[in-house]
């Protein structure tokens, strides 16, 4: 079964980021879509798709 949200650890292994370039990511402006819960942070899978997919057609660079 695929998970519903990733820990940011999770998302940068699947985007074969470093552990302090994925922190970096989802505090910047260019961030996915993110869920704070108190002090964690948790990424939705459907939203870092769509997010991966809007970056893709804007040829954006992270």
């Amino acid at each position: 079964m695929e998970k519903t949200v990733l820990t940011v650890e999770e998302m940068g292994a699947m985007l074969n980021l470093s552990r302090s370039k994925a922190y970096e990511l989802v505090h910047s402006e260019a961030s996915p879509p993110v869920i704070r819960i108190g002090r964690c942070i948790r990424i939705p899978t459907d939203g870092l798709r769509a997010w991966l997919a809007s970056q893709s057609e804007q040829g954006a660079r992270l």
